[in-house]
């Protein structure tokens, strides 16, 4: 149950993030597709490590 509330405060951050990119965006003069930010994910996990790190040995003992 917390790692769930954990991994949904984290998505729900990005999420965040993500809609003040865009507004700087604009802000900034970049016109922006509506339909664009529907096809960014919040669910980033190329940073997240779930499970942890076993490095596993390349030769034998």
């Amino acid at each position: 149950m917390i790692l769930q509330r954990s991994a949904n405060a984290v998505i729900f951050h990005n999420a965040l993030d993500i809609a003040e990119i865009v507004r700087q965006l604009q802000k900034e003069g970049h016109v922006i597709d509506p339909e664009d930010p529907a096809h960014i994910s919040p669910h980033l996990t190329e940073h997240i490590r779930r499970f942890g790190e076993y490095p596993t040995p390349r030769t034998p003992p």
